[in-house]
């Protein structure tokens, strides 16, 4: 067995760890974002033929027919979520107005705060 052969073998073995590696480490970054990134591709995917045939028939310049497509998904999509986070936000604040608490009272704390370590003696003064 040549050594230098062992040893070729060997960084190959690195390297293809190392990729393994790298891969999954992409994996849980992306990890996240794969269901965002999965309505994009079906977005997109859909939106091609509109976005062709504005460009084939109309004879726009694709960069206008992405223009017009992104706004116009834009007011389907973040246009009413806009609406139902303003809306919840008013119905936060009249339910925030009208109810009945003044003022917060907490009750008085268990002997049992001031025997805890390191923290207890000083929180059973807050407390109180």
């Amino acid at each position: 067995m040549d050594p230098n052969n062992h040893k070729g073998f060997v960084e190959q073995g690195l390297r293809l760890t190392l990729l393994l590696m790298l891969l999954y480490w992409c994996l849980v970054i992306l990890s996240p974002f794969v269901l965002m990134l999965l309505w994009a591709l079906i977005i997109a995917v859909t939106m091609f033929p509109f976005q062709k045939s504005l460009v084939n028939r109309r004879n726009w310049n694709p960069k206008w027919s992405s223009v017009l497509i992104t706004t116009i998904l834009l007011m389907v999509f973040v246009f009413p979520i806009g609406l139902v986070v303003n809306a919840v936000v008013q119905e936060l604040e009249y339910a925030l107005d009208h109810t009945a608490l003044t003022e917060l009272v907490l009750p008085p704390p268990p002997a049992s705060v001031s025997t805890w370590p390191v923290v207890g003696h000083e929180l059973y003064g807050l407390w109180e």
